[in-house]
């Protein structure tokens, strides 16, 4: 199997991980940047934050371009099929 149709199964699921990490990400940055003195374990509470949010976007992300390439391979393989019949 290959590695486009194992991580695009579901879509809507990889659009649901972009969309909550990329705006808990942004959240999270906006705490760091408007709570600049801040005790430090909040500091260090929002960075971790950060990066499990960010790790969250990303996981969608290559889940959204997964769906997006297994799209152009069945395509693909559909033309190729159409073309050879006709020759």
């Amino acid at each position: 199997m290959h590695w486009s149709d194992r991580l695009s199964q579901n879509p809507k699921r990889s659009w649901r991980f972009f969309l909550a990490g990329a705006s808990g990400f942004w959240l999270s940055v906006a705490g760091l940047v408007l709570l600049p003195e801040m005790a430090s374990i909040w500091l260090y509470l929002l960075l971790v934050a950060v990066l499990i949010a960010f790790a969250f976007a990303v996981y969608g992300y290559i889940g959204i371009f997964a769906t997006r390439v297994a799209n152009l391979r069945y395509h693909k393989a559909k033309y190729k099929q159409l073309f050879s019949e006709q020759e």
